[in-house]
């Protein structure tokens, strides 16, 4: 028997690290100190509180404004985000309906409109105004774009770009999966 595989006389406190794949042999099990254990699930509970509904919001630039539009989005449940598959579901052309989906998610997750003013985030919206999003009716007459009648043509608007928006879609899923990620220019590009 291995000198390191635990038997009766196993010290008590002592906790064993085994792999949880298949490829876990006895020279795998190896004694880890309590203390380790403690601080680690400390730290998985720590960062618990930051997944899915605790995360911090995302900011993503929008491309082809220099740098100063930015969208900050927000974590939301999946069920919410997944309400609008039937009516996607409807759209016949197959492109049409990529896009859709894109500016679905886009708009579903808007938290606010940002504007950079001197390297500073500051809100579209005019002091006391709500915060303005692609729902918002005066969104066009603000960034000088002809008045949209939905929250999605609003951000097909606004992005300008259909492969810009389902770029932005995905970069959205991917931090909706895990918000822990650095998205945007850190690791994806933008």
């Amino acid at each position: 028997m291995p000198e390191d595989t635990p038997t009766d006389d196993t010290p008590t406190g002592s906790v064993w690290a085994v792999p949880t794949d298949d490829s876990a042999t006895e020279q795998d099990v190896v004694p880890v100190d309590e203390s380790d254990v403690t601080s680690t699930l400390a730290q998985i509970r720590e960062a618990r509180k930051t997944i899915g509904a605790g995360a911090d919001p995302l900011d993503l630039e929008v491309p082809g404004y220099n740098h100063l539009l930015v969208i900050r989005y927000k974590w939301i449940p999946f069920k919410e985000l997944s309400s609008s598959s039937q009516r996607l579901s409807k759209i016949q052309d197959v492109t049409d309906r990529s896009i859709a989906a894109a500016a679905e998610t886009v708009t579903k997750t808007c938290q606010e409109i940002l504007i950079r003013v001197d390297g500073t985030l500051k809100p579209l919206a005019q002091e006391g105004q709500p915060a303005q999003t692609f729902a918002s009716p005066e969104l066009g007459t603000v960034l000088g774009f002809p008045v949209q009648q939905s929250a999605r043509e609003n951000a097909r608007a606004v992005f300008n770009n259909e492969y810009a928006l389902i770029d932005a879609g995905a970069k959205i899923v991917t931090w909706l999966e895990d918000t822990s990620q650095q998205i945007g220019e850190t690791t994806l590009g933008n």
